[in-house]
């Protein structure tokens, strides 16, 4: 009888599981290998390498959303400069940077921001990732896990990225605190 009863759940979970064909393996691997790569840019600081694997349309908004600051008045500007890209930075040095490199030096500047006095004894251990899930044939959702210690505190970080498919090529979606550091700046200068 508990056979019989087992049998149901046996199919049932087969019938949900994927067939991993070599495609998909290959696809999986992709995933793999661009979320480490990704999350190893970020734990080693390297911004700019990470925004060269962000999707070129996510870089491109985020870009154009913050053209505003180019609208108010030459004080401000120079100030939304001199915070997100250095004291020797210039309209037209900004100006010049690619999508990526305007995102990464923005991520750069946010991340020097956010780690205030706080004393690191490494970097994340890791990163590993623990899990992925296909939301539909072009996009992936990957989780990640590191650790570090901070203040002599061990601290714990899980990261969840998208990973969309363009035109045959895996990127990674731009962070949603990405997006909507955006907003706010944009909004500030709206007002």
């Amino acid at each position: 009888m508990k056979l019989i009863l087992l049998l149901p759940a046996v199919l049932i979970c087969a019938a949900c599981s994927t067939v991993s064909s070599p495609r998909n393996s290959a696809i999986d691997n992709q995933i793999q290998e661009l979320a480490s790569r990704y999350f190893e840019a970020l734990n080693s600081q390297d911004f700019e390498a990470a925004a060269l694997m962000v999707d070129p349309s996510d870089l491109q908004a985020f870009r154009d959303k913050l053209l505003i600051t180019k609208d108010v008045s030459t004080p401000i500007r120079e100030e939304f400069i001199y915070s997100y890209f250095g004291p020797d930075a210039s309209d037209k040095s900004v100006e010049a940077l690619t999508d990526a490199q305007y995102y990464g030096k923005m991520s750069k500047s946010i991340y020097a921001t956010s780690q205030g006095t706080r004393t690191y004894t490494n970097k994340f251990k890791g990163p590993r990732i623990i899990g992925s899930v296909k939301e539909h044939n072009n996009a992936h959702v990957v989780i990640e896990y590191s650790t570090r210690t901070v203040d002599g505190t061990m601290s714990t970080l899980v990261e969840v990225v998208t990973l969309r498919n363009k035109d045959n090529t895996w990127f990674v979606a731009q962070h949603h605190e990405m997006t909507a550091l955006a907003d706010r700046i944009a909004s500030m200068f709206n007002q």
